[in-house]
């Protein structure tokens, strides 16, 4: 179970209030993703947008975890 920080690291990651709705979870993540993908991203580090989209999954994972038990 995640505790209280890495929930609030999620969020931030995300861009996501304190209070959102699995709608906003979810075009938050897409938005997230959109925008870090590496075969989108214009960036020319693609490591570097590898390791940032695998953040903003873990992220998403976990809060996904914390609003199903609610």
């Amino acid at each position: 179970m995640a505790n209280f920080e890495q929930i609030n690291e999620a969020r931030q990651l995300l861009e996501l209030g304190e209070a959102t709705t699995l709608k906003q979870i979810k075009q938050a993540y897409r938005r997230a993703a959109s925008r870090y993908h590496p075969d989108k991203c214009k960036d020319p580090d693609k490591a570097k947008s590898a390791e940032m989209m695998k953040k903003i999954n873990e992220a998403y994972e976990l809060i996904m975890k914390y609003a199903n038990q609610y």
